[in-house]
């Protein structure tokens, strides 16, 4: 996880190792309503994309319902 502040806002991000993060960005945004991205190979969550705790969690839950882990 790394945070970092540039000139429009303050961004928090974390970069998960997980199995064809490209296929699996893809689901989490059609079945779950859910914004990453994918850098280097890793599905990269973003908090910028987030608006509250609720957010994290529904990310959370989905990546953890779709990979098993």
């Amino acid at each position: 996880t790394r945070c970092s502040r540039d000139w429009s806002s303050d961004v928090c991000s974390s970069d998960l190792v997980v199995p064809e993060a490209g296929g699996l960005m893809d689901v989490l945004r059609e079945k779950h309503g859910v914004i990453t991205n994918v850098k280097d190979d890793r599905l990269r969550i973003s908090m910028s994309f987030f608006n509250n705790e609720h957010d994290v969690e529904k990310v959370i839950g989905a990546i953890v319902k779709e990979t098993g882990s």
